[in-house]
C-alpha cells in the first residue's frame, strides 16, 4: 500500500507570510511543487493543502481568514488519511503562533 503524505505550502493570500525581497507564499509553493514529483516517483501519494496563491478561506478579516485557513488545512489532511504532514514556511520572526493539531 502506498504511503500518503500531505504537503502544505504555508500562508496564502491575503496573508503573504514573510515578505522582503521575496513573498513567502510564492516561494513555499515553488518548494512544494519541486518536492511533490520526487515523492511521487517513490510511489507516495501526495496531498497538497493549498494549490493556488490564496488561502483556504474566503473571510475578509485577516485574523478570521488565518484561523479558517488553518482549520481547513487540518481538515483536508485528516480526511486524506495522510500518515505524515510537512508544512513549509520561511518565517521572518515575530508574529503570532498558530498551533495546529494533526491527528
Amino acid at each position: 500500500m502506498n504511503k500518503i503524505v500531505a504537503l502544505g505550502a504555508g500562508h496564502g493570500l491575503p496573508d503573504p507570510g514573510a515578505c522582503g525581497f521575496v513573498k513567502e507564499y510564492e516561494i513555499v509553493m515553488q518548494i512544494v511543487r519541486k518536492v511533490q514529483p520526487v515523492l511521487e516517483r517513490h510511489h507516495v501519494i501526495v496531498v497538497l493543502t493549498r494549490t493556488a496563491a490564496t488561502s483556504l478561506s474566503n473571510a475578509k478579516d485577516l485574523s478570521q481568514n488565518k484561523r479558517e485557513d488553518l482549520e481547513n488545512r487540518v481538515m483536508k489532511v485528516n480526511e486524506s488519511g495522510a500518515e505524515f504532514m510537512v508544512e513549509f514556511h520561511m518565517n521572518a520572526g515575530g508574529g503570532t503562533l498558530y498551533p495546529t493539531t494533526f491527528r
